[in-house]
C-alpha cells in the first residue's frame, strides 16, 4: 500500500512528460478525440507490412474466467518515459498493475493491491 502514492505520482508526472515530448494531451489526440497523428513512420503505403510484435497474457482469464464472463472492461496502457522506467504499464480487471518491457513484452514488475 505504501507504493500506491508513489505510483500515482509517477503516472501523473509521466503524463506531463509525454505531453512535453509531443505526446497526446487528450484521449484520442485532441479535444475531439480524432485519433489523428502527424507522425509519418506508418502510412498507407506500409501499413500492410505491420506484424504483431508480441502478446502478453496477464493470467486473469485463466484464474478468474468465470467472474469475467458477464462483465466487460477496457484498459489503456501507458508508456512511461525512460526517466520513469520506460515500461508499458496497465491495470488488469482485478486491479493488478503490470509493467512490461515495450520491446519484447516481458513482465518487469507487478503490483497487486489485493482488493
Amino acid at each position: 500500500m505504501q507504493r500506491l502514492p508513489g505510483l500515482i505520482f509517477i503516472l501523473i508526472f509521466c503524463h506531463g512528460v509525454n505531453a512535453a515530448e509531443g505526446g497526446w494531451l487528450y484521449y484520442g489526440g485532441d479535444q475531439g478525440g480524432r485519433h489523428y497523428s502527424g507522425a509519418a513512420q506508418i502510412n498507407t503505403s506500409n501499413i500492410s507490412n505491420l506484424q504483431v510484435a508480441w502478446v502478453y497474457r496477464s493470467g486473469d482469464m485463466e484464474k478468474f474466467g468465470d467472474e469475467l464472463k458477464n462483465t466487460s472492461g477496457q484498459s489503456t496502457p501507458i508508456l512511461l518515459p525512460d526517466a520513469a522506467g520506460g515500461s508499458l504499464v496497465y491495470c488488469t480487471p482485478f486491479n493488478r498493475i503490470i509493467a512490461l518491457n515495450p520491446g519484447n513484452g516481458t513482465q518487469r514488475w507487478q503490483f497487486d493491491p489485493q482488493i
